[in-house]
């Protein structure tokens, strides 16, 4: 009878954490949301094509018909028009893995953002931000222990970044203030997200976040992890128990379940 209870209980009290990080965020770099040039982050592997995304807003709502210019590390790629609904799109075939750097650009504003290009047998973390670092907002203990542990795991993985409720924007500003390893920030569609990403040709392996995600996570990723207590998936206590699992597995010529 108790199970239910506790189970409402520890979600809601998962849901007001969730709305104090959108807060604090939000007032602690506040110029961050009337962004009038918003760059979405995007992943591929080598030779997949991807939409480069744009969204131009005025001071509140979206706003259309402004023309854009995306420039891939420095270079200009491409010129468009954005829709009535202030999104723009440019198709782009990359070549070469790595890190590259989208600027877009309108007469009066410009924004940035990230496109991660992968071979197809490179290996996947992603990092729900709500749900994996939401501690290290109020203890620089915690902080250090998350940033180091996800710098330790971007040297065998590559990392990918998965937002719920706070922009992209704000998230990214805040994992590089903080000194998180830079990579592209994903903002949460519901399992399309993932599909995106595997259709894309992108490696999933390992989900770490809210259990909320492991009904979808499972079809995806060879394993899941979450700090919360939970019967799917797999609960851990804190980032040193997955650095064991990801990192000290391997070292050891044990490879984690799923490998």
């Amino acid at each position: 009878m108790l199970k239910p209870i506790v189970t409402v209980l520890r979600r809601k009290i998962r849901h007001i954490s969730l709305l104090l990080i959108v807060y604090h965020l939000l007032f602690s770099m506040p110029s961050f949301a009337q962004a009038a040039v918003i760059v979405f982050d995007r992943v591929t592997t080598e030779g997949t094509s991807v939409y480069l995304k744009v969204l131009t807003k005025g001071r509140f709502f979206s706003q259309g018909g402004k023309r854009v210019s995306f420039y891939l590390d420095g270079k200009l790629y491409g010129k468009t028009l954005t829709g009535g609904d202030g999104y723009g799109f440019l198709k782009y075939t990359p070549q070469e893995r790595g890190m590259q750097k989208i600027e877009v650009r309108t007469e009066q504003d410009k924004g940035r953002g990230h496109l991660l290009v992968l071979t197809r047998d490179e290996k996947v973390i992603v990092i729900e931000i709500e749900g994996s670092l939401k501690d290290t907002l109020y203890s620089e203990s915690r902080r250090t222990e998350s940033r180091k542990a996800v710098s330790a795991l971007s040297q065998s993985y590559k990392i990918i970044y998965l937002g719920r409720f706070v922009g992209t924007d704000i998230s990214k500003t805040w994992l590089e203030k903080e000194k998180f390893p830079i990579s592209a920030v994903l903002r949460w569609r519901g399992s399309q997200t993932f599909e995106y990403l595997k259709e894309n040709g992108v490696n999933l392996c390992v989900f770490i976040g809210s259990s909320d995600f492991f009904s979808e996570s499972s079809e995806y990723f060879k394993d899941s992890y979450t700090f919360e207590k939970t019967d799917k998936g797999k609960s851990v206590e804190n980032w040193s128990e997955i650095i064991k699992l990801l990192l000290n597995g391997e070292k050891n010529g044990k490879a984690p379940k799923g490998k």
